[in-house]
């Protein structure tokens, strides 16, 4: 990573824009840190920037966070049968929770 790069820009991954924080929290201790708000996670079993493996223990670890809240209903976790992709299917689904999340306020 250089100065003025894409990836220093806001346009990737959190970790990117502040080096270092790996060696203190994950991706998934940086996203619960938002329970008890709504959250939405789709990956793809095909995706082979993110192994099945892995991906189940961050929704496992992430469950446990929302449940600890009382709110796990909030908490949105799938595995598709695809790759790196949000399809229109994905999309659908997604729009209708985010639909369900708005009609609860």
């Amino acid at each position: 990573m250089v100065p003025g790069a894409n990836k220093m820009r806001g346009n990737s991954a959190y970790t990117m824009l502040h080096p270092g924080i790996y060696k203190y929290l994950d991706h998934t201790d940086i996203a619960g840190i938002t329970c008890p708000k709504p959250m939405l996670f789709y990956n793809g079993r095909r995706d082979e920037l993110f192994p099945v493996p892995a991906v189940e223990k961050a929704y496992k670890k992430l469950h446990k966070i929302w449940k600890s809240q009382g709110v796990d209903s909030r908490l949105e976790t799938k595995l598709w049968d695809t790759n790196h992709v949000f399809n229109k299917e994905m999309q659908d689904e997604a729009f209708l929770w985010l639909n369900k999340q708005f009609a609860n306020k």
